[in-house]
């Protein structure tokens, strides 16, 4: 039965004839004549569009993003130009605008993941995106249209006339109209176990690519709609091409993705329609996510980047676009005036012409950063060794330079003593120059430090603690070697509060307070396995547990609550009387001792660090991306 199946659908040939839909009868005027057709879009601006500022905008007693700038994290997906204002999107309602003034950041209006713009002009932009949601921006706030909350996504919009957009997604495509306070939903085409990717059109004949599944694997597909009927082009099938973006130009089609050869991935591209024409790889990226293009000549393509991220496509050869940061991932790209907007790991803009250059609009370390230290110089230091002063601008530079080394965690009192530990748990120092190895304590790997004066401190390894002390390590003995250790906190009297649980037996937890002076370890009753410790003092320590959040008064844990529900990712105690954690969508959840209350940072990104600056009671937050906020 299966090989008849398969027997028909290559008699059938590429050309498959679907359902017709008919589109609703044209508007009429008050006369009864056909109302004229809609405005063309402005043509671009014949002008490159002018470099942007790249400054940190800080409202008072707001979160204060301070890298990077600005907030070009890697969950940004999409970006739609019109002349040289353009909107970035992402997870879960991330959004970003470019005007004269330079990318901002704005309010969200969703928490949804948005894959998807377009629009007809500034007052008139839509956003798709998760549980096959619409929303649109009419110049002053954004509504929501439509949601379903099947978690069905769309990932492709298209529109060409104010108050209508076409959209794409694992549920076909659909036509959504909203004039006069009245809102229509029409489906076009539907197919099962078909994800519609990308969308395109003219007037109102459109264009779809789609990745259908079968009995053999994918296909590629081409969807064209004239007004009237739907007819069905494969373009490749099999497990070795992948489609995923469309353009159209000079009136052809191109759509760019990704092809396998054996265990390699190479960049490839093609033209799809009106005929399809031999097909392009390279080997300067491993994969293609967006492309745009001015002519057949000038297409840029933008994707993974090993070795470059943005490429230009003459017709006949792939050539780097200069300037163009290498091993960099963009993920997608639109034209506006005469220039591209591209957005992924950051923000750029490519120029257009006879020679494209890259000029990136967005800076700062891009790093999973897990920790700020803000020194009482104003010296600011992020984890994996990135240095802001005065000096700079505020700018932060980066003085570790090791080849395939990062700092996950940094310590210091000064910019001339700071300590690091790499992922592989090796120490390093820096002496206000330079970065040099340091001796780790015997056979650890250090994953925590702690400086509490200048060459004395803390460091946790896997299952020991050890004390620095004039420039020598010193073991803690805990009173059980088969231990893990979770975290340690150090407070104002000296003493640490070392939280642990058996090795290969979380149920068996154990809480100790450590006299490092004396060596005296006093073993407290755990009351749950505890993750991360936050305190003052010794006698003042808040620890957050598997499900629950306890306080520690010197003597006894006392169980405050439950825990908020949301991943807690880091904790800090910002005075006496408030703990502050930080979560794994953006959010720093505060405890005053009676209630839970949250702000969010402006981006759904995890928070690894928090850290208060005494000085001054700011709260440094950090994490995915390169996030740096400080709260005031």
């Amino acid at each position: 039965m299966k090989l008849r199946i398969l027997a028909l659908l290559a008699l059938a040939g590429c050309q498959q004839p679907v359902a017709p839909f008919v589109e609703e009868p044209a508007e009429v005027t008050p006369n009864g004549t056909p109302a004229p057709p809609p405005a063309p879009r402005p043509a671009p601006s014949p002008d490159a569009c002018p470099s942007v500022p790249i400054a940190t905008t800080c409202e008072p007693n707001a979160p204060c993003w301070k890298n990077p700038h600005p907030m070009a994290t890697t969950t940004l997906t999409s970006v739609f130009a019109i002349g040289c204002t353009a909107w970035a999107v992402g997870r879960e309602g991330l959004l970003l605008k470019r005007t004269t003034e330079g990318w901002k950041p704005q309010p969200a209006f969703t928490t949804q993941y948005l894959y998807a713009l377009a629009g007809t002009a500034e007052d008139d932009v839509w956003a798709v995106g998760m549980n096959s949601s619409i929303f649109h921006f009419d110049g002053t706030s954004w509504t929501e249209e439509s949601m379903t909350w099947n978690t069905m996504p769309y990932q492709a919009a298209w529109t060409a006339e104010r108050g209508v957009v076409y959209v794409a997604g694992w549920e076909g495509v659909h036509r959504f109209e909203k004039k006069n306070g009245r809102t229509t939903f029409t489906t076009l085409v539907t197919q099962p176990e078909t994800r519609f990717t990308s969308l395109v059109g003219k007037g109102r004949t459109l264009t779809a690519l789609a990745a259908e599944q079968t009995m053999l694997g994918w296909n590629n597909t081409l969807w064209s709609f004239d007004g009237t009927s739907w007819t069905r082009t494969i373009l490749a099938s099999g497990e070795e091409t992948w489609l995923w973006s469309l353009t159209d130009v000079d009136g052809a089609l191109y759509g760019a993705g990704q092809r396998r050869a054996g265990q390699d991935a190479f960049g490839y591209l093609s033209q799809v329609a009106p005929t399809t024409a031999p097909s392009s790889m390279t080997d300067r990226s491993l994969s293609f996510g967006g492309l745009a293009a001015r002519s057949r000549n000038e297409i840029i393509v933008v994707g993974t980047g090993y070795p470059d991220s943005v490429l230009r496509f003459d017709g006949l050869t792939f050539t780097p676009v200069v300037g163009a940061p290498e091993s960099e991932n963009f993920f997608a790209i639109s034209h506006g005036g005469r220039d591209y907007f591209l957005v992924g790991e950051s923000l750029g803009r490519v120029t257009s012409g006879a020679t494209n250059t890259f000029i990136k609009e967005s800076e700062g370390p891009t790093d999973q950063l897990t920790s700020a230290v803000p020194l009482s110089n104003g010296d600011v230091w992020l984890s994996n060794g990135w240095r802001s002063t005065t000096a700079n601008g505020g700018q932060f530079i980066n003085t570790f330079t090791e080849p395939n080394r990062h700092l996950g965690w940094i310590a210091g009192l000064s910019s001339d003593d700071m300590w690091g530990a790499d992922w592989n748990g090796l120490l390093w120092h820096f002496d206000g120059t330079t970065w040099t190895r340091a001796a780790n304590p015997p056979n650890q790997a250090i994953s925590k430090l702690v400086l509490t004066a200048p060459g004395e401190g803390f460091a946790r390894g896997s299952s020991s603690l050890w004390r620095l002390s004039s420039g020598a390590w010193t073991e803690l003995h805990m009173r059980n070697v088969d231990i893990t250790i979770h975290d340690m906190m150090v407070g104002s009297d000296g003493l640490l509060i070392v939280s642990a649980s058996k090795r290969y037996d979380s149920t068996v937890q154990y809480v100790w307070r450590v006299d490092p002076s004396s060596g005296v370890t006093t073993e407290i009753p755990a009351p749950q396995r505890l993750r991360l410790l936050a305190g003052l003092t010794s006698d003042h320590v808040f620890g957050i547990g598997d499900d629950s959040l306890f306080a520690f008064d010197g003597s006894t844990w006392t169980r405050v609550g439950e825990l908020p529900q949301r991943s807690i990712m880091s904790v800090a105690m910002r005075s006496d009387n408030l703990l502050v954690m930080g979560t794994s969508d953006g959010r720093v959840i505060g405890w005053g001792g009676s209630r839970y209350f949250d702000r969010y940072i402006g981006a759904s990104v995890a928070i690894y660090g928090l850290t208060v600056d005494r000085s001054t009671n700011e709260l440094w937050v950090t994490g995915e991306g390169g996030t740096v906020v400080v709260m005031p």
